[in-house]
Order: structure tokens, then sequence, then C-alpha cells
């Protein structure tokens, strides 16, 4: 970026961008109650488990994964509620 005019491009398109994901993540539907929503390492360790072929079936990897969000849910609430953060605890059951 060495003039004025391609900074300024550069950063209208990067808030222009940062908006629409912003707008997306509001838009996007909520998490169902007890579970964590899905992460990146999450939707990472789903498509490797279905590219393997030993990794099991369509609906037992499913399973896996609704398992493992419900466990981290429960996982962080307990963790919350040790250290004394009742207020984030109230806040993430919204």
């Amino acid at each position: 970026m060495r003039r004025w005019q391609s900074w300024h491009r550069h950063i209208t398109l990067a808030l222009l961008a940062h908006a629409v994901l912003a707008v997306l993540r509001v838009q996007e539907k909520k998490t169902p109650a007890g579970r964590v929503p899905l992460s990146v390492a999450e939707l990472r360790k789903l498509l490797s488990k279905l590219m393997e072929k030993a990794g099991g079936t369509l609906e037992q990897i499913l399973h896996w994964s609704d398992w493992r969000r419900r466990h981290q849910y429960r996982a962080q609430q307990c963790h919350y509620r040790r250290r004394g953060n009742h207020r984030i605890t109230e806040q993430l059951r919204l």
C-alpha cells in the first residue's frame, strides 16, 4: 500500500467484510441449550472423521460430536462455577 488511495480502499473493504461477518453472526441460528457452538476445530474433526473410512457411520460420528459438545458445555459450566463467575454462567443460559 504505497498510496493513500490504496490504503483507503483496503481499509474500506476490510471494514465492509467485518460488517458482513457481524451481520451473519447475529443472523445465524442459536446453539441448542446445553451445547457449545460448533468451532473451527470441531468442524475440522468432523470432516476428518467423515473422510476416514474406519471412523464409523455418519450417525455414529454425529452422535460422537453431539456428546462432545454436551460434555464441553458441562465442563465449561463447572469451570465458571468453580471460579465464581455466576454472572457469566447466567448469561450463557440465555
